[in-house]
């Protein structure tokens, strides 16, 4: 029988977190540009935007 050694908690490379932190920052970016085309569309139906 064999016997595995239990994995421990892996610590990230500072490339991991660095990796880590731009996707979080592209997501957040995303997420607001999303809530901004969001709330300009409902302006445009509700015609408030001006016209150009």
């Amino acid at each position: 029988m064999l016997f595995r050694k239990r994995r421990t908690k892996h610590t990230p490379s500072l490339r991991e977190t660095r990796a880590r932190m731009r996707t979080d920052k592209a997501e957040t970016d995303l997420l607001a540009t999303e809530a901004r085309i969001h709330a300009e569309a409902a302006m445009i139906r509700r015609g408030l935007r001006s016209r150009r």
